[in-house]
């Protein structure tokens, strides 16, 4: 392994911050990892929570091991928040973009279970926004994208950029695979949701967002930025994104 190789493993690990009788789930995108949401899991465990940020398969070792079936995220994803739920009296689940799309069926799951308070789906990935992903060649699973580094914003954000620098076509047709499970999911959520997305994003369609937000009974609150990266907690808005997020899940504890 490269030191390259290995400085990306260790800052992708998954982690658990000991608290209070209330726990927070974080779960990540696709081809991000952990990392992204270690400001706001420190802060809310500053205030008592337990924060618990997994590493989802395929995360957090080589690219070509992104190609993996998407009931392994969600089954993933699923043992994560039950675990947490025998450590902790009450739950919130925090996911962003294919982390968003395992915790809307993560809250449809535990559909009227109080122990479930609140549920902060941020830019959530239920539809590609580009329709050229759904016409893609997933005959080659290991052919590999790369993307372009993200260029420094010279400040707190550039501790949180994390996870791989391209995907795999047999990831992409997972997360596909994934969208697709999500169903009548959105109908059946119970839970307080705060839902946050942007205009400008240029991954996620953001008029599946705002779709899926009219069919969730228990939406509270949702904002649309108009401007901002698609990873909301590297954008331009990603103080507002995370204060907002802090003082939902304070406000139904």
């Amino acid at each position: 392994m490269s030191a390259v190789g290995a400085e990306i493993q260790a800052r992708d690990r998954p982690y658990l911050l000991p608290g209070g009788e209330q726990g927070v789930l974080f779960l990540h995108g696709f081809g991000s990892s952990p990392r992204l949401f270690l400001h706001l899991a420190e802060k809310l465990n500053a205030d008592g929570y337990t924060a618990c940020a997994p590493l989802l398969p395929g995360h957090g070792t080589a690219l070509a091991d992104l190609s993996v079936p998407a009931q392994a995220w969600l089954d993933a994803a699923r043992r994560e928040l039950d675990t947490l739920l025998r450590c902790c009296r009450s739950v919130h689940v925090v996911g962003l973009s294919m982390g968003g799309t395992l915790a809307t069926i993560l809250a449809a799951d535990h559909g009227g279970d109080e122990r479930l308070r609140s549920v902060t789906l941020m830019v959530p990935g239920y539809s590609f926004r580009n329709p050229d992903y759904y016409k893609m060649d997933f005959s080659d699973p290991a052919k590999v994208m790369t993307f372009s580094p993200r260029p420094p914003a010279g400040d707190e954000r550039d501790d949180l950029v994390c996870g791989y620098d391209g995907m795999t076509m047999g990831g992409v047709k997972s997360l596909i695979d994934l969208m697709g499970m999500v169903g009548d999911a959105p109908d059946r959520i119970t839970a307080p949701v705060l839902l946050l997305y942007t205009a400008a994003d240029p991954v996620v369609d953001p008029k599946s967002c705002a779709a899926a937000g009219r069919r969730i009974r228990s939406l509270e609150e949702t904002h649309c930025y108009r401007r901002s990266e698609h990873t909301l907690l590297l954008g331009c808005n990603h103080k507002d994104a995370a204060g907002r997020t802090v003082r939902f899940i304070r406000r139904h504890s």
